[in-house]
């Protein structure tokens, strides 16, 4: 009996001394997989920094964009606006090119019957002295 209940104590300090071991090499994996999310911690940590600085900035220029794209139609229709003046300055120019022209042209009339009249006028002067001289 006694090497019956020796036979138990020594599978139980067997057992004993694995569990010991076992819980040895628990508290090893544990202290590796605490450093290790503390790693992976920092890591995320590091990580989500810069994607909330990412965010913040695609947010940013996501409005930068609509603020562009305003921009931008608003300019082409400025665009439309000063091609529609240009034309119409065009067509102004020739119009005032063609009054001008027609100005010069009633001016060198007028000019001409202004001397034709005053050739008239003194030859009638001219006339009427003469007939006084001789009448």
């Amino acid at each position: 009996m006694r090497s019956y209940f020796n036979g138990i104590t020594h599978k139980n300090l067997d057992l004993i001394e694995s569990l010991k071991e076992e819980t040895k090499l628990m508290r090893k994996k544990q202290r590796h997989n605490d450093k290790l999310l503390e790693e992976l911690t920092c890591k995320n940590r590091n990580i989500k920094e810069p994607l909330k600085k990412a965010k913040s900035d695609l947010g940013k220029l996501g409005n930068d964009l609509d603020f562009f794209r305003k921009q931008k139609k608003t300019l082409e229709a400025e665009k439309g606006k000063l091609l529609l003046l240009e034309d119409n300055l065009k067509d102004m120019g020739w119009r005032h090119e063609v009054l001008f022209q027609r100005l010069h042209a009633i001016e060198s009339d007028r000019n001409r019957y202004r001397k034709a009249l005053s050739n008239a006028v003194h030859e009638k002067q001219q006339k009427i002295h003469f007939r006084n001289l001789i009448g």
